[in-house]
């Protein structure tokens, strides 16, 4: 179980991801709020006050995440190919032409 600090480090480290470094914190009348603005528009998330899912730090970053993303400020890297694997018969005939290659 996390306390409602690591929410808070948590949030205010996925912001720096987005370089988002200005931003406010307001008691609400249950929750803590982080607030932050991006190119003038107010954007917000609610921290719990008393977190008890497991999971609820990945969700966390996960949904501040999606927002930062929205916003452009958090860009996405594409996936890198998938390395097939080659057969025995492939990978004999490579190694044949590196030791031709060699000689």
């Amino acid at each position: 179980m996390s306390s409602e600090k690591e929410y808070l480090e948590c949030a205010i480290k996925t912001l720096r991801e987005g370089n988002v470094f200005e931003y406010t914190l307001v008691r609400g009348a249950k929750h803590l709020q982080l607030r932050w603005e991006v190119r003038g528009e107010p954007r917000m998330h609610t921290i719990c006050g008393s977190p008890s899912d497991q999971r609820g730090i990945k969700n966390l970053q996960s949904d501040i995440r999606k927002s930062l993303r929205a916003d452009g400020l958090l860009v996405v890297e594409p996936p890198k190919p998938v390395e097939r694997k080659l057969s025995l018969e492939q990978r004999v005939a490579r190694l044949e032409q590196l030791i031709e290659n060699i000689h």
